[in-house]
């Protein structure tokens, strides 16, 4: 009699896309697409997040997995359990690396996404404009916020370079390209016009070579 002895073998998840930050003053809070699996229903999968205070460290928040081949050091579920968000509160001033991976049930992890940095600042914000050359990369909150329709975003860059400022909504969907060029260092300001968009909350992003800043505003009519 011929039985079949083939093992099914279990292949990792597909890794988290669309990995956003926000900041809100000391709390930080990051968000994700659900990734898919060939073994593991996509509502089974959890998420493994690692945060540290330099590139490839883990002192804030450990994945206990390799980064580079996403392998779990232990069998357990990931650190963010089944959600596609994850928030960390009373965080100090600095900057902070982060990654995120996806894990099935066999304990399985995806590859990371790519490493992304944020800037916690709680000082405070002086009103008065400076015309020198900023220090850090910096977004601010926009203003008026609450919103209707129209609202500034300011931001700095202390070198000169590609900038990109985008804004999504709630569910990671870009909603509109604010700025997409070089920029000199320096502030910079935009408008974003929402006239044709709903009330809600949004999200607006800015980019520059590695560095990444998010942050929330709500549009009311």
């Amino acid at each position: 009699m011929l039985t079949n002895t083939t093992a099914v073998v279990n292949t990792p998840p597909t890794t988290p896309a669309n990995a956003m930050v926000t900041v809100m003053m000391d709390s930080v809070t990051f968000t994700w697409d659900a990734s898919t699996d060939a073994q593991t229903p996509v509502s089974i999968l959890s998420y493994n997040l690692r945060i540290g205070t330099a590139p490839g460290l883990s002192d804030v928040l450990s994945a206990n997995a390799n980064l580079a081949t996403g392998k779990l050091f232990t069998q357990n579920s990931g650190n963010a359990g089944q959600k596609t968000s994850f928030t960390i509160s009373n965080l100090v001033n600095g900057t902070y690396y982060w990654q995120v991976q996806a894990v099935d049930n066999a304990f399985g992890g995806s590859a990371f996404s790519a490493e992304q940095s944020f800037i916690v600042d709680n000082s405070a914000v002086s009103t008065e404009r400076s015309d020198e050359t900023p220090l850090t990369f910096e977004l601010k909150q926009n203003y008026p916020n609450p919103f209707n329709p129209s609202t500034n975003i300011e931001f700095a860059v202390p070198v000169s370079g590609h900038v990109v400022l985008e804004i999504y909504d709630i569910n990671g969907r870009k909603i509109q390209e604010l700025v997409n060029e070089t920029l000199s260092a320096g502030a910079h300001s935009a408008t974003f016009n929402a006239s044709n968009l709903a009330s809600g909350l949004y999200i607006y992003r800015l980019r520059t070579g590695s560095n990444v800043l998010t942050k929330k505003m709500t549009l009311i009519k």
